[in-house]
């Protein structure tokens, strides 16, 4: 249970990193920002499995510790998975 509750919360930080704009539009300038600092970090925080891979080490190694690293991938893959859903089922068009 702890797994799933993981996956749903770290993809739901990713979503809202890569492709919402927040209040005020305060994700929108970030991602401006960093365009503007490191132009190939504008492409690692606009990808949802990009930046799954770095925002699920901490709380793989936090919350599951004795096998972190098959944790971290797994939740990696879980946050994909569920970014290929959402794109599949609220597609625009």
């Amino acid at each position: 249970m702890l797994f799933l509750v993981s996956v749903l919360a770290l993809w739901r930080v990713c979503h809202f990193l890569a492709h919402e704009s927040g209040p005020f539009n305060v994700m929108e300038d970030y991602r401006y920002f960093i365009a503007d600092v490191l132009p190939e970090g504008y492409e690692w925080i606009t990808c949802v499995a990009c930046s799954s891979v770095w925002l699920c080490f901490p709380p793989a190694y936090f919350l599951f510790n004795e096998h972190f690293l098959i944790y971290w991938l797994g939740l990696s893959a879980g946050v994909v998975l569920l970014e290929a859903a959402h794109a599949v089922l609220w597609k625009k068009g």
